[in-house]
């Protein structure tokens, strides 16, 4: 994606947080938003999906008030 060719591995920290426990989904590859200096988090999707799909979704939360207000 623009402006994030370099993924930033999950360490076992971040897999502990979002993908175990109750309520979470385990689904690979899912995409998230990340504030890593608050931790606070975006999840844009989840699944295999298109790379419209994704730039869909990549664009609608950059758009969504409610998300960019979590990332804060």
């Amino acid at each position: 994606m623009p402006g994030y060719e370099v993924p930033i591995t999950a360490t076992p920290e971040i897999h502990r947080t979002f993908m175990t426990g109750a309520g979470s989904s385990q689904v690979v590859p899912a995409t998230f938003l990340i504030n890593v200096n608050s931790r606070k988090f975006a999840r844009i999707s989840s699944g295999l999906i298109s790379q419209d799909v994704l730039y869909q979704s990549l664009s609608n939360a950059l758009s969504d008030p409610d998300v960019q207000e979590a990332l804060r």
